[in-house]
């Protein structure tokens, strides 16, 4: 399940194609007029009036929102200017797109508590995308329970309010709280009818294949064990992954018994009595199938994929790793490296300054 529906956001972000009359939704018309929303306003008074940032550096992002304004394009604006007004949130910055995330949480999560409220809020999206990007979706959904509490922060002060509702449900889909997955993205839909095409198809995407969502099969299996796996990565081995073992475990025996019924069954039904087959003797196994155990790490998972005919999407899981760290890149919403690029000509007027 978790690889299909993984796979369908690959196709989504890499295409942009999905049924978007599935939930109402609508692609935004590419003539859209341009509008600089109050956040952004906001934000430009708060550094032209702010006495905690560099006149100089002020100066040169003034200059550059008036260049961006000419362009029609503040994607990603304060986050680039907060690169040039703090040296610390830079150094975050630079450590989450290097895949330094250890040190991009840490170096986050203390500028999470600072004064300035772009600062912080910015900080801490930062922070849960390291977290995410870890894998350590437990504590990345406990920040996000916390910074969404009250969304006042991430509405006034980031360009990620949508990302960050976004998130959420991913979150919950990963611990496989697929109700509240599904109920998450739907109100993300309707939030932020705006939100990016990036966001809007990979959740229409998702909606779609939580929709088809089979309980108690094969794919739910392998759902519990990239759970269980994932966790104990981690290092834990708490009462939810002994939980989710002990289910996976349950549920392949299961399977594998009525698989074992159903072949008894078409063989019992043929020719040449008991079993079908010349002298009578079954073309099954000769002894029982042993109670499952289930091996771990990729070895399960392809042994989990050796017992059915593959379906569309569920070949993600069998890809290279090189491959599939391809099509990841493309998913990942590591910031663009025009942050950079600001800063360097931010530095180079700099220097031709006496």
């Amino acid at each position: 399940m978790m690889n299909r529906i993984l796979q369908s956001i690959v196709v989504a972000v890499m295409t942009f194609v999905a049924p978007m009359a599935a939930y109402g939704q609508q692609v935004p018309a590419e003539d859209a007029p341009f509008v600089i929303g109050e956040t952004l306003r906001s934000f430009k008074s708060h550094v032209e009036s702010s006495d905690d940032y560099d006149n100089k550096a002020k100066s040169f992002i003034g200059k550059t929102w008036d260049e961006r304004v000419a362009e029609e394009d503040l994607d990603g604006f304060i986050v680039e200017a907060l690169a040039v007004l703090s040296p610390a949130f830079l150094e975050g910055l630079e450590q989450y797109e290097d895949g330094e995330y250890d040190k991009s949480f840490e170096r986050m999560s203390g500028l999470g508590e600072n004064k300035d409220p772009y600062i912080a809020a910015n900080a801490n999206v930062f922070a849960i995308k390291s977290l995410i990007e870890q894998d350590k979706f437990v504590i990345a959904g406990e920040r996000l329970d916390a910074f969404l509490a009250d969304t006042t922060a991430v509405d006034l002060y980031t360009q990620f309010a949508a990302e960050m509702a976004y998130t959420r449900a991913y979150v919950a889909l990963q611990e496989l709280e697929f109700d509240r997955a599904e109920d998450l993205f739907k109100k993300m839909l309707a939030q932020f009818p705006d939100a990016s095409g990036r966001l809007r198809f990979s959740a229409q995407q998702i909606l779609i294949e939580l929709k088809g969502r089979e309980p108690e099969s094969i794919d739910e299996v392998a759902d519990l064990m990239a759970y269980a796996g994932r966790r104990l990565s981690q290092y834990e081995t708490g009462p939810p992954v002994k939980t989710r073992q002990e289910r996976a475990i349950e549920l392949l025996d299961k399977l594998i018994e009525e698989a074992e019924q159903r072949e008894q069954s078409g063989s019992s039904g043929g020719a040449g009595g008991a079993g079908g087959s010349p002298g009578g003797q079954s073309q099954g196994p000769s002894t029982p199938m042993e109670d499952s155990a289930l091996p771990g790490g990729q070895a399960g998972e392809a042994y989990l994929r050796s017992k059915k005919t593959a379906k569309p999407g569920e070949q993600w899981g069998a890809m290279p790793p090189a491959e599939r760290e391809k099509i990841l890149q493309a998913l990942r919403d590591s910031f663009p490296s025009r942050y950079r690029q600001l800063v360097e000509q931010y530095y180079q007027e700099l220097s031709k300054q006496p």
